[in-house]
């Protein structure tokens, strides 16, 4: 994000369950993909691995994120939040699902992670959909996030 960083790497491989062209409320469960770097960025910065929410964690202030919201420095800097909720929407009973997020997100976080600490470190849950649009801001997760972290590497370790 500064002209002096060198660290970064490109895109080489995208993985993803479902194209979607326009998020709405009946695809926003399944809006995340994973991108595959050239470089391995994990050994420089660290890695997050992935885990499936769970309702339990409904209301709970364990969740962070971090984004490039173009509201602040147009989007050049990132913004880190914490202690905030997520609370799974209670019709969506599939492998992708729908959360509300209680961060305070503008456009520009979509596709930044939801994550938490565990003892082994920290894992995403979910990703950031819908943000900005109204008071609701929407994230994607379920069962399929970790599996699709899981093929990526796999295919790519």
């Amino acid at each position: 994000f500064d002209a002096g960083f060198v660290g970064g790497s490109c895109c080489s491989r995208l993985s993803a369950f479902t194209k979607i062209g326009k998020v709405e409320y009946s695809t926003v469960d399944e809006d995340y993909a994973v991108l595959t770097t050239f470089d391995r960025l994990g050994d420089q910065f660290g890695y997050m691995g992935a885990r499936t929410y769970d309702s339990s964690w409904d209301d709970g202030p364990l969740w962070r994120t971090i984004g490039y919201p173009g509201d602040v420095s147009s989007g050049m800097r990132p913004v880190y939040e914490r202690d905030f909720h997520l609370d799974e929407d209670e019709f969506d009973l599939g492998e992708g699902r729908a959360m509300t997020c209680g961060a305070d997100l503008m456009k520009g976080h979509s596709g930044g992670p939801i994550f938490g600490f565990w003892p082994a470190g920290p894992y995403v849950v979910a990703v950031v959909s819908a943000a900005g649009d109204d008071d609701n801001n929407y994230c994607a997760g379920g069962s399929w996030l970790p599996k699709l972290v899981g093929e990526a590497r796999a295919v790519d370790p």
